[in-house]
C-alpha cells in the first residue's frame, strides 16, 4: 500500500507547495485539508492509523468561514491533533512555521516526531508582491513626490544577520514610508518580532525596529499578527504618526490583495492622491469584495495618531 500524507495547508498559496514537500518527503498518496474540519473529515475516511505523515500550517483555520483565533497560547493545529490522537501516538508531524520559536518548541514537547520546519524552507520570499510594488510604485516613485525607493531582501543577502542589516540600512536613511513583506510573530512576553529569514540572526525586534527608523511616517507590515499590541504599542511610543498591519493570520493572497488595492488608492495619481485613512478604507472595501464569504476583510487595521496623513 502506498505512503500517505495528509497536508493540511489553510492558505490557498501552500496546498502546492506543500503537496511538493510531501512528496519529496514521503512520496506516494497526498491527501488534502484547507481547514480543521475538512482534516477531520479527511482522518475519519481515510482511518487515522493508515496516515503515515502530516504536514501542516501551525495555525489552521477551524473551517472555512472562521479565521484562525486570536489567542496564540498554542498553534490551533497542533491543538487539534493532540484531541484527534489522545492517546498522543500521531505519525511523525512537521509543522510550518516561520521559525522554531519557544512557543512552538513547548507546543510539539511529547509528540514524538515531530518537529517545526521554517517557512522559508518551503517558500519562496513573495516575490510577486515585491515585483508588483516595484513595477506600480518604485519605476514611478518620482512622479509620487519620493526621492529615493529601495527594496531589501533577505534571498540576496549573502552574510549572516539579515537583521541587523536592515536595522543598520534603516538607521541610516530618512525613510518616510516602510513596507515590510514577510513573517511577523510575537513571543511569550508579548514583545512583536519580524522573521525575515530561519535563523536567530534574521530577526529583528519591532522595538530596534522602531527605534532604528525613528523619522518614518508610515509604516506597513504586510505580514501575519502586525496589529498586535506588541507591534503597534512600539510604534505609537516611538512616535510613528500612522501604522498599518493585520489583527490575525491572513493568507499571501489576502495581504497581496489588500496592499494592491491600498497602494493603488494611496498613489492614485498626483492631482487625486488620497489620505492614508481614505486608501485604507477603500482597500477594505476592495478586499470585501474579493472574499464576499470570508471576514478576512476586517483582518487589516490602521492606527494613526497624526491628523495630516497625505503623502508629500
Amino acid at each position: 500500500m502506498d505512503k500517505r500524507t495528509l497536508v493540511i495547508y489553510d492558505e490557498p498559496d501552500f496546498m502546492q507547495v506543500l503537496g511538493a514537500y510531501a512528496r519529496h518527503e514521503l512520496g506516494g498518496e497526498t491527501i488534502y485539508a484547507q481547514n480543521l474540519a475538512e482534516a477531520a473529515g479527511a482522518l475519519r475516511e481515510a482511518k487515522i492509523g493508515t496516515i503515515d505523515l502530516i504536514i501542516s500550517r501551525g495555525h489552521v483555520s477551524a473551517d472555512q468561514n472562521t479565521p484562525p483565533p486570536l489567542e496564540r497560547s498554542e498553534p490551533t493545529a497542533i491543538q487539534f491533533l493532540r484531541a484527534m490522537y489522545p492517546d498522543s501516538v500521531l505519525p511523525p508531524c512537521i509543522f510550518v512555521a516561520a521559525g522554531a520559536s519557544q512557543r512552538y518548541l513547548e507546543a510539539i514537547n511529547g509528540l514524538k516526531n515531530s518537529r517545526i520546519l521554517p517557512i522559508m524552507d518551503v517558500q519562496a520570499n513573495a516575490n510577486s508582491e515585491v515585483e508588483w510594488l516595484i513595477q506600480n510604485i518604485g519605476d514611478h516613485h518620482s512622479s509620487f513626490g519620493m526621492a529615493t525607493f529601495q527594496v531589501v531582501r533577505q534571498a540576496d543577502f549573502t552574510g549572516a544577520g539579515f537583521g541587523k542589516h536592515v536595522y543598520d540600512l534603516l538607521e541610516s536613511g530618512q525613510w518616510h514610508l516602510i513596507h515590510y513583506i514577510g513573517h511577523s510573530d510575537v513571543d511569550r512576553d508579548g514583545e512583536g518580532h519580524l522573521v525575515m529569514g530561519p535563523n536567530l540572526g534574521d530577526v529583528l525586534s519591532i522595538e530596534d525596529f522602531a527605534h532604528a527608523a525613528s523619522k518614518v511616517q508610515f509604516v506597513f507590515l504586510n505580514s501575519c499578527l502586525s496589529a498586535n499590541p506588541g507591534f503597534i504599542r512600539r510604534l505609537v511610543q516611538r512616535d510613528v504618526p500612522a501604522a498599518a498591519g493585520y489583527a490575525w493570520p491572513v493568507s499571501d493572497l489576502v495581504a497581496r490583495t489588500f496592499c494592491e488595492a491600498f497602494y493603488k488608492e494611496l498613489f492614485a495619481s498626483k492631482e487625486e492622491r488620497g489620505f492614508i485613512e481614505y486608501a485604507y478604507m477603500r482597500a477594505k472595501a476592495s478586499l470585501r469584495e474579493a472574499f464576499p464569504n470570508h471576514r478576512m476583510w476586517t483582518a487589516p487595521l490602521l492606527y494613526m495618531q497624526a491628523m495630516d496623513s497625505q503623502p508629500n
